[in-house]
């Protein structure tokens, strides 16, 4: 009995072991194929540990991350740890910092213990955080990726790490509204947003008489993984929106689907597939050539050059609040979608799904106003300090701060 039980574990380590090689797992699951034999017995050189346990798909929350980590290297040796090595290659590849993959977590226990992390990073809520946060003689700092009114943002499962990294006390008070038996005091740093200290590009130049076409960007966001989080607009709004701008012939149109768009939901997978479609085809007819799909890894407010944006309840919506231009947010259709107090809809122009026909008509009266003094004051309010270095500086002090803390702790056990 005991060795046919030794035989069927076998067979499924390996069939297990073949699923991960052919890239057969669910899209959600990291392939475990790290390099956890040339790791035994070694310890990590890092006193700064990212964790980030996702699949390629959800790199987009820790691209945005690296030039402010490469800041933080140069004070405190910073390291990436994955769980999926289609990631730590991309990773490798981009992000100027050392990779390590582990395929097993007992090889990251091994790791760990012989190890002096002082702080581990986290940029997500993903389930497998689990593992490195049970361990003890580190600290562990939530940064997560974009200040946002989702729903995510005002989770309870904040309380799992020792501290979390906001931009402003706009984020500091939502916890503080929303969680029960959280001291927000204790437990909350505020850093500004690093993501931020870029130069805004300035619109291209024209010759003297030539009228230059605004460029608009729709970006809505995913589906979300559930209710609560139900924020995109794409099958609500979005055939309308893009409709609309590209029927006026007065901008160029730029859509950029969010990567993670149609990993719940089929619908909306088709959605997306319609609007590339629709863009393409105005792309063919538009003598400029200016309509186009962006699916670039990487995206920031400061270094995207549209002229005015609209986009869903999301980190996009705040991070262009701070660069100054003209803005539209549309509406979640969804009466389960989390809303919060003082969120980005009350201090911007607002279009819900039966007014997406006048999006066109929206955006032109958004480049012609003047934004109202209050949004100004949101922006202070939920970002913090938006000056150029500001915030990455802020953000370097505080993770100095959690570094120190750590060892002091360390001293005062021994």
């Amino acid at each position: 009995m005991a060795a046919g039980g030794g035989v069927a574990r076998r067979v499924r380590r390996t069939g297990g072991t073949l699923v991960r090689r052919l890239r057969l797992l669910p899209e959600g699951d990291p392939d475990g194929l790290g390099d956890d034999e040339a790791l035994r017995g070694q310890s990590l050189p890092f006193e700064v540990m990212v964790y980030f346990a996702d699949t390629p798909r959800n790199l987009y929350q820790l691209r945005q991350w690296y030039r402010t980590l490469r800041a933080l290297d140069e004070s405190h040796r910073v390291g990436i740890v994955c769980l999926d090595s289609r990631t730590a290659a991309a990773v490798t590849a981009e992000s100027g910092l050392p990779v390590v993959c582990c395929g097993r977590i007992g090889t990251l226990e091994d790791l760990v213990s012989r190890s002096d992390v002082a702080l581990a990073l986290y940029v997500n809520h993903n389930i497998r955080n689990l593992h490195p946060l049970r361990f003890p003689d580190m600290l562990h700092a939530y940064l997560g990726h974009g200040e946002s009114d989702k729903a995510a943002s005002a989770s309870n499962q904040v309380k799992a790490y020792d501290f979390v990294l906001l931009p402003g006390e706009l984020g500091k008070e939502r916890l503080a509204r929303n969680l029960m038996r959280y001291d927000v005091d204790a437990h909350v740093r505020l850093v500004g947003r690093p993501q931020l200290d870029l130069p805004t590009p300035r619109p291209p130049a024209t010759e003297e008489g030539d009228e230059r076409r605004p460029t608009v960007l729709y970006a809505p966001t995913w589906e979300g993984a559930q209710p609560s989080m139900a924020y995109s607009s794409l099958v609500t709004h979005g055939q309308a929106v893009l409709g609309s701008l590209l029927r006026s012939r007065r901008y160029h149109v730029v859509y950029r689907p969010h990567p993670r768009t149609g990993a719940n939901r089929a619908e909306y997978a088709r959605a997306d597939a319609a609007l590339r479609a629709l863009v393409a085809r105005h792309a063919a007819h538009d003598p400029a050539g200016l309509h186009r799909i962006d699916t670039a890894p990487a995206w920031h407010a400061r270094t995207e050059p549209a002229d005015a944006l609209v986009c869903d309840v999301s980190a996009v919506a705040a991070d262009w609040l701070a660069t100054g231009r003209p803005i539209v947010v549309t509406v979640p259709a969804a009466a389960s979608a989390f809303r919060d107090g003082d969120g980005v809809l009350e201090v911007v122009p607002t279009i819900t799904g039966a007014e997406a026909y006048r999006t066109a008509d929206l955006v032109a009266h958004a480049l012609a106003t003047e934004p109202p003094p209050e949004r100004a004051a949101w922006v202070d309010h939920a970002m913090g300090d938006t000056t150029p270095g500001v915030a990455t500086a802020r953000f370097l002090d505080v993770c100095d701060e959690l570094v120190s803390l750590c060892l002091h702790e360390r001293a005062a056990r021994t």
